[in-house]
């Protein structure tokens, strides 16, 4: 019982890491194509994603995956078993 709360906590920490890190990089995004030869803002862009990527990394690896394109196909198509991380019964 304790172990699943303290995962469903963990889940959802990562998901709002996740979504933080996401929108940081669409505002860079943004910045950047007005403003793309500020290394500054690159930089920050590439380090956030990178940071992304791994936290999405740790979160399929954990919890499963979190769209399609991270969907582990070596051992066969899992993507639409359930519960998808947006049903309640994820969390």
């Amino acid at each position: 019982m304790y172990e699943n709360m303290r995962n469903c906590r963990e889940r959802d920490t990562l998901m709002n890491e996740i979504g933080t890190i996401s929108f940081v990089i669409d505002e860079l995004r943004l910045f950047l194509d007005t403003h793309p030869n500020d290394r500054e803002a690159l930089e920050l862009f590439n380090t956030n994603a990178k940071k992304r990527r791994e936290l999405v990394c740790y979160y399929t690896e954990t919890f499963g995956p979190l769209d399609a394109y991270s969907e582990n196909t070596v051992d066969g198509w899992s993507w639409n078993c359930p519960p998808m991380p947006y049903e309640k019964e994820a969390n």
